[in-house]
C-alpha cells in the first residue's frame, strides 16, 4: 500500500470519527496498520477510538504496541493506562501513568489517574503523595481540586471531611464552579449536614440546563428533610425530561413508602431497578416495599441480590439496622445460623393462662407457667414460641438476642443465652428508663398488681438499673421497695409462675406484635396516674406558668436554633427549663401549674399528664415526622395541642428520621405563642 493510500485511509478515519462512527474509524486505522504496523499515529488513533467505543480489551492491545513504537509519547502511555484502568488492572495502569509523568511531569490527567490507581490498590500513602505532587504543579485549579475530592469520597467514607476541605478550597478560587458545588452538596448529604447539602445543590443547579444530576441529588435531600412534595415534583420533572431516570424513580419509590403506599413504591422501585440493576440501595428499598406488601418471596430475592453486591447492600439510606439482608434471608428461608433460632411471634392471648377480663385501667391478666424472659428486654419465650407483648421499648438492635423480625409472625433470635430457673411466684410490672414508656406503658400495670387475688406480698419484677424517677413513682404509688426484684442480665430466666397484666388498645403490626410507635393511652390509665400522683401535682407560685423545655444538650432531635426560639419565647413570658435537673416531684409541680408548654418532641412532654385541662402544648418536631403520642394525651385531658414542623438540618442515620436535628422558622411559631 502506497504512502498516499495510507494517508487517505487516515483521512477517512478522521472523518468517520468526526461523524461519531468510532468503529468504522477504528477499522480504517487498523487497515492502515496492515501496511505500516509501527505507525504511531494510527496506533494512537485506533486505541483512542476503541476506548470511546467501549472496547478496552482491543484498545489495550493496540496501545501496548503504540508505546513500543513511540516510547517517548506521554499521550500514548496515558491512553494505554486508561485502557488498563477500564480493564480493572489498576497496578499496571499506575505503571503507565508513572511513565507518562516521567515524560511530561505536568500531565494533569495522568497525575489524577495515578492517584486513583494507587487508591484502588490500597496504597493510600502513595495516592496522597501523587496528589501532593499534582497540586504542586497545577496549584489551586478548581477542576482538579473537585476531581481529587470526588475520588476521596468514592474511596472511603472516612475521607469525606478531607474531600470537603478540597471542595471548599476550589470554591474560594471559583465560587460558582458547578462541579465543586455539586460534589460539596453530595459530601454534606453523606455527612448528614442536610441544610448545607440543599444550599450547595440548589446553587449547583441554578441556571444550568444540564444540572440533572444536581437536581436528582437535591430531590433526595428534600425527601430526607421532610419536603416530600418538593422531592416528588423534582423527580417527576426529571422523568418528564428523560434525565436521571433511575434516581428519579428511586425518589418516587421512597416517597410512596413514606406515604404508606407500598404498591406505588413497588412500581417506581421496579422501574428504578430495571434502569440500574446493580444498585444495592434500590434493591434494598424494593425488598422493603415487597415485604410491606406481603410479597415475601420477591423481598427475599431482592435481599439476596443486594447482599451479593457487598457492603453497599446495607446502605444506610436504604436499611435500618434490623433490616440487614443476610438476616432477613435466613429468617424467611427458615435457615438460621448455628447461633440462631427461628420462633413464631405469639400474642399473649395465645399463650397458656387464665384470662380474666378487668374494668378500669387493665383489660386482662394472665397467669403464665414456665414462661422465660430474656433479661429485662421483656421478650418472653414459652414452649416453642415467643411473645413480644411484654416490652414497652424493644431493644431490636441487641445483637445478643433479637436479630430480625418478619411480617409472617416469625422472629430470628440468638440461641446462645444460658437459661436459669426462678421458682418463686412473681408478678410482672416490667419497666424501662424511658420516661414516656415507663409512665404510660409500664407503671399502670401496678393497678393489677395491687388487686391481684392472693398476690399480697409477692415480689414484683422490674427492670435492672432503675432510674430515680421510677423509684420515686413506685414510692408514691405505695409499692413496698422490698418487693422489687430484677432479672439476671444476659440470661433467659424461666419463671415457674408469672402474673402479667396486659394493658388495653395497643395496635398491632401484621405479625401480631404490638406497634409501640402508636399511641394507646386511655382515660382510665390517666385517671389512675393522676390519682396516685395527686400529692405532688400541686402548682407552686414560685414556678412559671409558661415554660420552654430546653433540649440543646441532647445528642439527637435538637432544634438547632433553640437560642433564637428562646429569645422570642422570653418576649412572650416563657421561662427556660431543663427537666433533667429537676426531681420527679418538681416536674409534676411545674406541669401542674403550666399554662403553656413549648417543647421539642421528647419524653419530657409526658409531664402533660400532670397538667390541668385547658393547658397548651406547642410541640416542635422534624418536618413530616411526629408520633402522635402527645396529641392523643392532650386530647384525653382536654388540653390544646399545636405542632410546628421544622426543616431537617442534620441526618443522624441509621436512627429513624424522627430523631434527626431540625430548625424552626420563627415566623411559623410566632402566631401560636400567647401574647
Amino acid at each position: 500500500m502506497s504512502d498516499a493510500s495510507i494517508r487517505q485511509l487516515k483521512a477517512e478515519a478522521v472523518g468517520a470519527a468526526a461523524a461519531g462512527d468510532q468503529r468504522t474509524a477504528a477499522a480504517l486505522y487498523e487497515h492502515a496498520l496492515q501496511a505500516d504496523p509501527a505507525d504511531a499515529e494510527s496506533l494512537f488513533g485506533v486505541g483512542q477510538l476503541l476506548l470511546l467505543a467501549h472496547e478496552p480489551g482491543r484498545a489495550e492491545r493496540w496501545l501496548r504496541r503504540g508505546r513500543a513504537a513511540d516510547p517517548r509519547s506521554a499521550a500514548m502511555a496515558f491512553l494505554h493506562g486508561l485502557g488498563l484502568w477500564f480493564l480493572d488492572r489498576p497496578a499496571e495502569a499506575a505503571e503507565a501513568m508513572r511513565a507518562a509523568l516521567a515524560i511530561a511531569p505536568g500531565h494533569r490527567q495522568a497525575g489524577l489517574l495515578l492517584t486513583r490507581c494507587l487508591g484502588r490498590i490500597g496504597d493510600g500513602l502513595g495516592a496522597a503523595e501523587a496528589a501532593r505532587r499534582l497540586f504542586e504543579i497545577h496549584g489551586e485549579d478548581p477542576a482538579l481540586l473537585t476531581e481529587v475530592a470526588a475520588d476521596l469520597m468514592e474511596r472511603d467514607e472516612d475521607e469525606i471531611p478531607a474531600a470537603v476541605a478540597l471542595l471548599q478550597r476550589a470554591l474560594t478560587v471559583a465560587p460558582d464552579h458547578s462541579g465543586a458545588l455539586h460534589n460539596l452538596g453530595i459530601a454534606f448529604a453523606r455527612l448528614g449536614r442536610l441544610d448545607g447539602a440543599q444550599n450547595r445543590l440548589e446553587a449547583a443547579a441554578s441556571g444550568r440546563p444540564d444540572a440533572h444530576a444536581s437536581l436528582a441529588a437535591l430531590a433526595a435531600v428534600l425527601l430526607d428533610r421532610g419536603d416530600a412534595a418538593g422531592a416528588v415534583d423534582l423527580a417527576r420533572s426529571l422523568v418528564a425530561s428523560g434525565s436521571q431516570l433511575a434516581d428519579a424513580q428511586r425518589i418516587l419509590g421512597r416517597a410512596a413508602m413514606e406515604a404508606g403506599d407500598p404498591a406505588g413504591a413497588i412500581a417506581a422501585l421496579e422501574e428504578a431497578s430495571r434502569l440500574a440493576p446493580r444498585d444495592a440501595a434500590t434493591l434494598s428499598l424494593l425488598a422493603g416495599a415487597y415485604e410491606a406488601a406481603g410479597r415475601i418471596e420477591e423481598a427475599v430475592r431482592c435481599w439476596r441480590a443486594a447482599a451479593a453486591l457487598g457492603p453497599a447492600g446495607t446502605a444506610r439510606a436504604a436499611l435500618a439496622p434490623d433490616r440487614q439482608p443476610e438476616r432477613r434471608i435466613r429468617l424467611y428461608a427458615r435457615a438460621p445460623a448455628a447461633d440462631e433460632v427461628i420462633l413464631p411471634a405469639l400474642p399473649l392471648e395465645r399463650l397458656d393462662g387464665a384470662l380474666v377480663l378487668e374494668g378500669g385501667a387493665v383489660h386482662h391478666r394472665l397467669l403464665l407457667s414456665g414462661v422465660a424472659l430474656h433479661g429485662d428486654t421483656w421478650q418472653a419465650v414459652a414452649g416453642n414460641g415467643t411473645s413480644l407483648d411484654l416490652a414497652s421499648t424493644f431493644r431490636t438492635r441487641d445483637r445478643d438476642y433479637y436479630r430480625a423480625h418478619g411480617v409472617d409472625g416469625q422472629v430470628l433470635l440468638s440461641a446462645e443465652a444460658p437459661e436459669v430457673v426462678d421458682d418463686e411466684p412473681t408478678l410482672f410490672l416490667g419497666g424501662t428508663t424511658n420516661y414516656y414508656h415507663w409512665i404510660i406503658d409500664d407503671l399502670p400495670r401496678l393497678a393489677a398488681v395491687e388487686s391481684w387475688d392472693g398476690a399480697a406480698g409477692r415480689p414484683v419484677l422490674v427492670n435492672a438499673g432503675m432510674a430515680p424517677f421510677q423509684i420515686r413513682m413506685l414510692e408514691l404509688a405505695g409499692l413496698d421497695p422490698e418487693r422489687l426484684k430484677t432479672p439476671m442480665s444476659g440470661c433467659l430466666t424461666r419463671y415457674a409462675e408469672l402474673g402479667v397484666a396486659v394493658l388495653p388498645d395497643r395496635p398491632r403490626r401484621p405479625d401480631g406484635a404490638p406497634d409501640w410507635m402508636a399511641p394507646h393511652v386511655t382515660r382510665p390509665v390517666l385517671a389512675w396516674l393522676r390519682e396516685r400522683f395527686a400529692p405532688v401535682m400541686k402548682p407552686r407560685r414560685d414556678l412559671p406558668g409558661r415554660i420552654m423545655i430546653l433540649r440543646g444538650d441532647a445528642s439527637m432531635r435538637r432544634c438547632e436554633n433553640e437560642d433564637e426560639i428562646l429569645d422570642m419565647a422570653r418576649g412572650r413570658g416563657f421561662e427556660p427549663v431543663r427537666l433533667e435537673t429537676l426531681s420527679f416531684d418538681d416536674q409534676a409541680a411545674l406541669f401542674a401549674g403550666a399554662e403553656t408548654v413549648l417543647a421539642v418532641h421528647g419524653a419530657g412532654c409526658t409531664n402533660m399528664a400532670f397538667s390541668p385541662p385547658g393547658a397548651t402544648l406547642i410541640e416542635l418536631h422534624p418536618r413530616g415526622h411526629l408520633p402522635r403520642f402527645y396529641c392523643r394525651l392532650a386530647g384525653l385531658l382536654g388540653q390544646r395541642h399545636l405542632a410546628v414542623p421544622g426543616d431537617i438540618t442534620r441526618s443522624l442515620a441509621p436512627l429513624p428520621v424522627a430523631f434527626w436535628d431540625f430548625r424552626i422558622d420563627p415566623r411559623a411559631l410566632a402566631p401560636l405563642l400567647p401574647r
